[in-house]
């Protein structure tokens, strides 16, 4: 999918040139993106940005999502579990990785990618590829956003 390479290039290029790479959802068509950067300055905030969403893919109706965010995933092991349970956030816990996280939803499922945020030689914050999967369930506010052909 062409669109989605694009956008983890920009990714890429944002998290090289710039201090925070902004979470943003793209609503896409064959024929036409419409972008919308969200704010996340709380739970309310990111309540308010799913509704605001949810309104705009309404109206967009688009045939497929990608939403990009930096995040923190903890390393996948059980010494780093044993530690969360002592830690008050996953933002301060010592065996957290940084990363980027993407998100694909098409009428045929949910694709989940992530690619974690490392130093470059030059000392610039860089991502490599991600590696996306398909999870067995996935939920949360920013998925489900397409409308189906009964609602429209």
């Amino acid at each position: 999918m062409a669109t989605l390479n694009i956008i983890i290039d920009g990714s890429r290029e944002i998290i090289e040139t710039e201090e925070e790479l902004f979470p943003i959802v793209f609503l896409c068509k064959s024929t036409d993106i419409c972008p919308v950067l969200l704010d996340f300055p709380d739970d309310a905030g990111k309540e308010f940005s799913s509704m605001m969403i949810a309104q705009i893919a309404k109206d967009f109706c688009p045939e497929y999502t990608i939403f990009v965010s930096e995040a923190w995933v903890l390393k996948a092991d059980n010494e780093s579990e044993a530690k969360r349970d002592k830690t008050q956030s996953l933002e301060h816990h010592p065996d957290r990785l940084d990363c980027v996280m993407f998100s694909l939803e098409t009428c045929h499922g949910i694709w989940l990618g992530r690619a974690e945020i490392k130093k470059n030689a030059n000392n610039q914050r860089t991502i490599g590829k991600p590696v996306f999967e398909k999870p067995v369930k996935a939920t949360g506010r920013f998925v489900n956003l397409l409308v189906t052909n009964e609602i429209q």
